[in-house]
């Protein structure tokens, strides 16, 4: 139970839903995907925009974006990712810069609850 509601055996997109955030013990990064990229794979359960304002570019999914972006950034150095990493390709960080990319990811969930593996809790 979370939150008052069952969670054992629902989807992974049931427990973010939920507000349940996780990292791996093995590293589940989009290797090529820049680390701006796999942030922004995290907040993708919580956009508003549709499949039309994408299409359509309407000035509410602009903002979602460009308010994404800003956030996503925010994240990354927030898990202490250098400034310059946000264009590189996630397998290209080293080992430690994965493990607060996947971090940064689990955050951008925005989770009530956040599980980290034993090597991120060391």
């Amino acid at each position: 139970m979370f939150d008052g509601h069952e969670s054992a055996g629902e989807p992974p997109h049931k427990i973010t839903e939920l507000g349940i955030g996780r990292t791996f013990q093995n590293i589940r990064l989009f290797p090529t995907m820049s680390a701006l990229e796999n942030v922004l794979v995290g907040m993708h359960c919580r956009t508003r925009s549709g499949i039309f304002r994408s299409i359509l570019r309407t000035p509410l999914q602009r903002r979602e974006e460009r308010e994404s972006h800003e956030r996503a950034t925010e994240l990354l150095a927030y898990c202490g990712l250098p400034n310059n990493i946000e264009e590189e390709y996630a397998r290209n960080l080293s080992y430690g810069d994965q493990r607060r990319l996947e971090v940064a990811r689990a955050l951008a969930t925005q989770p009530k609850l956040l599980l980290l593996d034993e090597p991120t809790a060391a």
